[in-house]
């Protein structure tokens, strides 16, 4: 472990380099009169300015192969617009050092619409910034429920799926918002909210376009679930490969083989069992919404779609008694395959199709 955090007083691990042995935030922030996060800017600028120090402390370790993690302060500004982090990451770059990003976010960020969007820009700020592998990780997932329930389902987190409804949320909750202080009801103005609703549209679709950015959960007291966070971590900075043969297929095989080493599971199914395990209320409140939508009451379908239904299905019955009547004696009729995602209108229409030609099969006549 390698400490690039100069607030880091309490350290709850041994570390090989420590920073702090190089400047010390306490001393810069009475000699400069600077505030923490001034004083943090000003132990970075310096770190880079004397990187030596550091290289020559790393190269021990190096030498004898050991794998290096750097615990950088937790400062936003110093991944997205600060450029000492940057310009460290790239001297390291130089000198052969096969690195990857992991940028922890707590994961209730999630229950708030707004506060999801600014997590999906600084971690796209930063990705563009180091220029590095990245692994962007949901935090303290086993936490997640205990600031509200989430208004969606993990995986639309994870996988950062359409933000246009992250943009609905941001705008109800802006139409919602708290009365100001002068009376006059609650929410934002209509040309203001109209504004801001512009506003999140342009950040979201910047997101998408760029469609870099998707995270991963962990819970730190759950050993698979750090496993798998570790094995990104191998595969984005190449540890997994080691010293492979350079012959081709050779890498494929070797991530193939660390994928499988967790079960073999897509990542959409790893988030679904970490919400069946951590998350009971909004996986109950999803398949509630899920099967609320599912109940269609077919005889409530406008007068026109039931007409149209009945006529196609009429007209597939007869096609489908034509084609029975001409089957050989011992050939099977042929048979619909209903796919997954189908409208209740073409459900129904397939359904007494189907129902047709049985009776018609055993029923020639």
């Amino acid at each position: 472990m390698v400490n690039v955090d100069p607030a880091n007083d309490h350290l709850p691990y041994d570390v090989a380099i420590d920073t702090r042995e190089l400047v010390d935030l306490g001393e810069v922030m009475e000699r400069y009169e600077l505030g923490p996060n001034g004083g943090t800017l000003f132990c970075l600028e310096y770190l880079e300015k004397n990187l030596d120090w550091l290289l020559e402390r790393l190269e021990p370790l190096v030498a004898e192969g050991r794998y290096i993690i750097f615990d950088f302060p937790g400062q936003v500004e110093l991944f997205t617009n600060h450029p000492s982090t940057a310009n460290i990451v790239a001297r390291l770059g130089k000198l052969d050092y096969r690195m990857c990003a992991v940028h922890l976010v707590d994961s209730h960020y999630c229950s708030d619409a707004a506060k999801f969007m600014s997590v999906l820009l600084v971690s796209l700020t930063t990705m563009l910034k180091l220029e590095l592998p990245h692994v962007n990780v949901l935090s303290k997932v086993d936490l997640i429920e205990q600031y509200g329930e989430l208004p969606f389902s993990l995986d639309y987190f994870t996988e950062v799926l359409d933000l246009s409804y992250l943009c609905d949320c941001l705008d109800s909750s802006m139409e919602a918002g708290p009365a100001p202080a002068g009376g006059g009801g609650g929410g934002a103005s209509r040309g203001s909210a109209s504004k801001y609703s512009k506003l999140n549209r342009a950040m979201a679709e910047l997101v998408e376009d760029f469609n870099l950015v998707n995270f991963v959960t962990c819970a730190v007291e759950d050993k698979e679930s750090m496993a798998g966070v570790l094995r990104l971590i191998d595969k984005a900075n190449g540890y997994c490969f080691g010293d492979l043969p350079l012959h081709p297929g050779a890498y494929h095989m070797t991530a193939s083989q660390a994928d499988s080493a967790g079960g073999g599971q897509w990542a959409s199914e790893r988030t679904m069992d970490v919400q069946e395990k951590y998350m009971p209320a909004s996986r109950d409140a999803h398949l509630e919404r899920v099967d609320r939508v599912d109940r269609v009451d077919l005889a409530t379908a406008p007068p026109t779609a039931a007409a149209a239904a009945a006529a196609a299905a009429a007209a597939a019955a007869t096609a489908r008694g034509r084609r029975a009547d001409r089957m050989p004696a011992g050939d099977a009729p042929m048979s619909f395959t209903m796919p997954k995602h189908m409208t209740p209108e073409a459900a129904a229409i397939i359904a007494a199709a189907e129902a047709a030609g049985q009776t018609r099969q055993k029923n020639p006549d």
